[in-house]
């Protein structure tokens, strides 16, 4: 596995990370307003979905973009070498 896969790989958990936060923060926020629901509307809609919105965004971005992303962290590195041990059954 080339350091290029590792990185590309270690961005995809990264995005997946992100969106289960999102997901977490979706959750909390819903029941936040559902307690109560008068007063968060009428402040400013975007702070209810700018929290979650966020990181779901960025997490999608880093699965989308982790190919380029992976190639701008490892530029000019040479691949690894040797061999890792691992081996599939």
């Amino acid at each position: 596995m080339s350091k290029r896969e590792v990185a590309s790989l270690a961005c995809k958990v990264l995005g997946i990370y992100m969106i289960m936060q999102g997901l977490n923060v979706l959750g909390n926020v819903i029941a936040v307003h559902a307690t109560t629901p008068g007063q968060f509307a009428a402040q400013n809609p975007m702070t209810l979905v700018f929290p979650f919105l966020f990181l779901i965004v960025f997490g999608i971005l880093l699965w989308l973009l982790s190919d380029k992303l992976s190639g701008i962290m490892v530029k000019g590195e040479s691949p690894l070498s040797g061999d890792s041990g691992i081996k599939a059954g």
